[in-house]
């Protein structure tokens, strides 16, 4: 996306939204991306592989990732961290 820089990316919804709110609550608007890992659909029908195969941790099915614009990135960082350790 041209203009926007990713970030945080991540696996958890808990972190994501911790992400989120510390970005929200200065005011600094954002793009979200969700990657849903657990499927892959196989050409054209009905044919559907899941990759939710036994032994899959299932933390993993989903990959968060979140984009401000880039004058805002560095501001961002700082407070994703912040809001990731407190």
């Amino acid at each position: 996306m041209f203009g926007w820089e990713e970030v945080y990316m991540g696996f958890t919804m808990d972190d994501f939204i911790k992400a989120r709110d510390a970005v929200t609550a200065a005011g600094i608007s954002y793009k979200r991306k969700i990657f849903a890992h657990a499927g892959v659909w196989l050409g054209r029908g009905k044919v559907y592989r899941s990759s939710a195969i036994i032994g899959n941790h299932t933390d993993y099915t989903k990959q968060y990732r979140l984009f401000v614009r880039n004058e805002h990135a560095e501001q961002a960082r700082y407070l994703i961290r912040q809001a990731m350790q407190g």
